[in-house]
């Protein structure tokens, strides 16, 4: 015990560790799905490797910032999310397939730590009951054997 607080109770929990993990796992699969079905913010056109355009900066900060706002900004547009989920289903299978393994590898994660904290965590010590001298013995002990 820590400043009268309990040890276990810091920090999160396995459980809501593991929903946090699937819910990125899920906007992730989500925006992915949503670059490759809607228009891009930014238009990439002209710019290509070998095209330097304007100058290697230029071409970094469009590339980099650009394919960065294109995919949380087109994320965003969940009004659109039925042409993304058709578009998803028709054309990119491969997405449903990252999100499934995705999903399953962050619950075998969960459960591999749960696991592993049940085996690090000390044994609790059990407090013996004491029995008054002239009370009652546990029924559930065996009898001791007279005679013979």
């Amino acid at each position: 015990m820590k400043n009268g607080k309990n040890d276990s109770s810091e920090g999160i929990s396995i459980r809501m560790m593991t929903i946090g993990v699937m819910i990125v796992v899920a906007y992730l699969c989500w925006a992915i799905a949503a670059v490759n079905a809607l228009e891009p913010i930014v238009p990439m056109e002209g710019h290509t490797v070998g095209d330097y355009g304007g100058g290697r900066v230029e071409f970094l900060m469009r590339g980099v910032f650009g394919n960065f706002i294109n995919f949380i900004g087109n994320s965003l547009k969940v009004h659109r999310a039925p042409a993304i989920a058709m578009n998803t289903l028709r054309n990119e299978q491969w997405i449903l397939l990252m999100l499934l393994i995705g999903e399953g590898l962050a619950v075998g994660f969960g459960l591999f730590s749960k696991r592993l904290e049940a085996e690090l965590e000390p044994p609790k010590k059990r407090k013996r009951k004491r029995r008054s001298p002239t009370g009652p013995r546990d029924e559930r002990r065996k009898p001791r054997r007279e005679g013979i």
